[in-house]
């Protein structure tokens, strides 16, 4: 087992017992929260629960930070990462009866015996509910419903900025740990956007819509990670990790 598996276990077994305070709310959970790309508390956690406990690791790896089990599962796919049988340390994704597009609950693996896998998870109870009530550790079995994210898989890889095209149009990127991020202003007004910023509560506003991504000031401008404003922008991501290049086709 790789040391980073052994300690994102580690970190999420002493979570396991913190309960919500109100609907989605509650000091440890908010901290969850705040751990993801969606900015604000308040929402379904178990993705953010994941995000949380990769970076209290230091995973330094190029996650998708995503409190949204689709984008979770458009990331793996993207990186080659999703597989059908689970291991120890993956991110297991339950999908929706009759469907593999749409994602609905998301946990850690920590165990696997045969079709049997032990889990923690937050946002769910003892019945395995995708909106319950804290952080709990369950079995599960194994089947249709489910496939796993082998995230560990890119820990250890050489890091490298990643060259980010818009219609075959390359902008400006850099790396913010292990995640590639982009001028806020020259993503929007590339794809077409009039951009302007709301100074009271510090957010890009995109045609005057806000933009709700974690914003960091990088060179007195606004930079966010590329991943967050494509899902924003509902825009889908193409990723060449061999390159490190990642294509985005804008709706114009």
């Amino acid at each position: 087992m790789k040391a980073i598996i052994k300690k994102v276990i580690q970190i999420a077994e002493k979570e396991v017992g913190v309960r919500e305070v109100g609907d989605n709310m509650g000091k440890r959970v908010n901290e969850y929260q705040r751990a993801d790309t969606l900015g604000g508390v308040g929402y379904a956690w178990c993705g953010s629960f994941i995000s949380w406990c990769l970076k209290e690791a230091d995973a330094n790896i190029e996650y998708c930070y995503s409190a949204s089990c689709d984008i979770i599962a458009a990331w793996a796919k993207s990186q080659g990462l999703l597989h059908d049988r689970p291991e120890v340390g993956d991110i297991f994704l339950l999908f929706a009866r009759g469907s593999y597009y749409d994602a609905v609950h998301t946990g850690l693996v920590v165990k696997v015996e045969g079709a049997e896998f032990s889990t923690i998870e937050g946002n769910t109870n003892l019945d395995g509910s995708r909106a319950g009530i804290g952080v709990f550790s369950l079995k599960r079995t194994n089947g249709d419903r489910y496939r796993f994210v082998r995230w560990a898989d890119l820990h250890g890889a050489a890091p490298g900025k990643y060259q980010v095209l818009i219609d075959g149009k390359e902008i400006e990127s850099q790396m913010v740990g292990a995640a590639t991020f982009v001028p806020v202003r020259v993503w929007g007004e590339a794809l077409g956007f009039e951009v302007q910023w709301n100074n009271d509560k510090q957010v890009p506003l995109f045609d005057g819509r806000e933009v709700p991504v974690q914003i960091h000031k990088l060179d007195q401008r606004g930079w966010a990670w590329v991943r967050a404003l494509a899902a924003f922008s509902e825009l889908n991501l193409k990723v060449d990790a061999q390159k490190r290049l990642v294509s985005i086709q804008s709706r114009r």
